[in-house]
């Protein structure tokens, strides 16, 4: 079999060869481009459906409503969006890197500390601990 390539409406090179015929490479593209269809109605800068549960719940309402410090609030933003938006174990590794940066600021604060040894804080105290976090 011969690998032949044509231009394709995208204006980019495709390879037709692994295709029967052009039908059949045709049906492919058409099939590729309805995933690159964008959803008109959605409002990717106040209300991105990748950041809102079915019935509505957006993130950044239950970190408003939490009081979450920066840190925290981005683990619940990479937890919460994992399966919407991006791939999958990439969002989880970004919620793991700051859960890890904001362990090491309490350890680091805090030597020798255990866990159930740490009072329990205010979202204020919290929220001064995370906002003087420096370079780890």
């Amino acid at each position: 079999m011969s690998i032949d390539t044509v231009n394709d409406p995208l204006g980019d090179r495709r390879i037709i060869g692994r295709y029967k015929n052009m039908n059949d490479r045709t049906e492919d593209w058409e099939r590729r481009q309805a995933f690159k269809t964008p959803i008109v109605d959605e409002d990717l800068i106040n209300h991105p459906s990748h950041y809102q549960t079915e019935s509505g719940i957006e993130v950044i309402d239950v970190i408003e409503a939490w009081n979450l410090p920066y840190h925290v609030g981005n683990v619940v933003k990479y937890l919460l969006r994992a399966r919407a938006k991006g791939e999958y174990l990439e969002n989880l590794l970004k919620a793991q890197w700051y859960l890890n940066r904001i362990i090491e600021k309490i350890k680091k604060d805090n030597p020798g500390i255990k866990p159930g040894e740490m009072t329990p804080m205010s979202h204020e105290e919290l929220d001064q601990m995370t906002r003087n976090t420096k370079q780890l």
